[in-house]
């Protein structure tokens, strides 16, 4: 089954709506971790399409990298190793995205998608591009990640003392929206840091 994001296709089998932070907001922005986690409910999943860009009318703060990086970080290797399959993509994407263009994605100018032309990621492939999003991530960010990640530590451990802390929800779905990833030893190994608990301690 192909599944889509955002914009109907009539290459998808199923659409799927982006979860936004604010659905009254003027601009409205995504929840990208939450977005792509609806993909963890839907069964045979073969490749996704997402758009290149926003529709001119469409006031939404869409960042299709940013898309694709969550989609890569989930936890599901069923799901993260997908082809993603890019429509209506502008040259200025194509540039954003040559790191990734090896790994399993097939990008189109017009909304043509060549279901052919991109493979599922094998499990070298899916830890190569996990470092190289991780070693896009600029110093301020990992230190704000870090900053957020103690936040979330300290009060996941109040938690165990109050079970009822409304506000370890509230962190736990900041830090999903965050990309986390850190590298161990020689060859970068990559962690993948979510609210989910799949970190090291």
């Amino acid at each position: 089954m192909i599944v889509c994001f955002l914009y109907d296709s009539g290459f998808a089998e199923k659409y799927i709506d982006l979860i936004l932070r604010d659905k009254n907001a003027t601009f409205k922005k995504p929840l990208y971790h939450k977005s792509v986690e609806q993909l963890l409910d839907i069964p045979n999943i073969d490749g996704i399409i997402i758009p290149g860009s926003r529709k001119e009318n469409d006031a939404i703060d869409y960042d299709p990298k940013f898309l694709i990086e969550h989609i890569r970080l989930l936890s599901d290797k069923k799901i993260s190793s997908l082809p993603i399959y890019i429509t209506d993509s502008p040259n200025t994407l194509i540039d954003r995205l040559e790191s990734h263009l090896n790994y399993g994605i097939d990008i189109s100018s017009d909304d043509n998608v060549h279901i052919r032309n991109a493979k599922k990621l094998t499990d070298v492939q899916l830890n190569n591009i996990i470092g190289i999003i991780a070693n896009g991530e600029d110093a301020i960010s990992r230190h704000n990640q870090s900053n957020e990640w103690g936040s979330y530590r300290l009060s996941e451990q109040l938690g165990f003392l109050e079970p009822n802390l409304k506000d370890l929800n509230d962190i736990q779905e900041s830090l999903s929206e965050s990309l986390y990833c850190t590298g161990v030893g020689p060859d970068f190994v990559v962690w993948k840091y979510r609210a989910n608990l799949h970190v090291p301690s």
